[in-house]
């Protein structure tokens, strides 16, 4: 999928991006029924502003009516919160973010949009050193928070481990209420994944296990030392996580970014547009093929 993702992106010839990466059911198989109708990449640029304004000239059509007022007004709605901008083709949904807010996000939450994407396995086209020793702080991060919703001396296997992890991004996203998505979703992501999962956060495991956070027995994993767990939650998040709240605040901050690309996306796609990919996320939530 990595080389059938990289001559799709070089076919749109965009130009000089730091990073990319693909997602979703299109890129990673999940285990569903219904075929996916758009592949799903984000793109990671360093001058927003500079990169669609070459965009725009080489790939006019991917735009809304925004691109009437100039780069600088896309860029500006691309940097409102959570500071991601997609467009949409008949064949791609890719998303633009800055360096600068993706690195702040895989660090800090202050999403979790993009950040939440790489908890979850995808498919690298590009990356840099500082990006991926960002990314490998996230999934050491995503590891201490699921741990944290499991109770002491409680038993669990890696599905409901890896679940869990799933789940950060996606409890209290708004699609799911408004049935813009399957309900199925997470579990579809893990049963479809389960090897790259594995794959993913196998290496972050067995540092728990070391540091005597985590111990796997004959009925499973357990958390020994939720210390351990608290320590690589976000600064941001852990004075939650001391007091037991660290799932409502991610549903919190989960339902507020979702909100928020949900309502961005309707008004920068264009009516057609939103219109359509609208459609085949509400047939996707409902289950019928799209």
């Amino acid at each position: 999928m990595s080389r059938r993702l990289a001559r799709l992106l070089a076919r749109q010839r965009f130009p000089r991006y730091r990073a990319a990466f693909g997602y979703g059911s299109a890129v990673i198989p999940q285990r569903s029924t219904a075929a996916p109708a758009l592949v799903d990449a984000v793109l990671c640029v360093d001058d927003a502003r500079a990169w669609h304004a070459a965009n725009v000239l080489r790939n006019p059509a991917h735009y809304s009516w925004l691109k009437t007022l100039g780069p600088a007004a896309i860029a500006t709605a691309q940097a409102t919160y959570p500071g991601v901008y997609y467009n949409v083709t008949s064949e791609l949904k890719y998303g633009v973010v800055a360096t600068a807010d993706l690195h702040r996000d895989l660090d800090a939450w202050t999403s979790l949009y993009v950040a939440g994407r790489l908890q979850k396995p995808v498919v690298w086209v590009a990356s840099d050193a500082a990006l991926s020793a960002a990314v490998t702080r996230n999934l050491r991060a995503a590891l201490g928070a699921a741990l944290l919703s499991f109770r002491p001396g409680h038993f669990f296997d890696e599905r409901e481990l890896f679940a869990a992890i799933a789940n950060l991004s996606y409890g209290g996203d708004v699609r799911f209420a408004l049935r813009a998505e399957d309900p199925r979703k997470v579990r579809n992501i893990v049963e479809g994944g389960l090897g790259r999962f594995r794959t993913l956060y196998g290496p972050h495991v067995q540092v728990a296990i070391a540091a005597g956070a985590l111990v796997r027995g004959d009925f499973g994993l357990m958390v020994r030392d939720a210390a351990w767990c608290l320590t690589h939650v976000p600064e941001t998040l852990r004075g939650a996580a001391r007091a037991g709240r660290l799932s409502g605040a991610l549903r919190s901050l989960v339902r507020f970014s979702s909100a928020a690309q949900t309502l961005k996306g309707a008004l920068t796609a264009g009516p057609a547009r939103a219109v359509g990919y609208a459609r085949r996320k509400l047939l996707k939530g409902s289950g019928y093929p799209s």
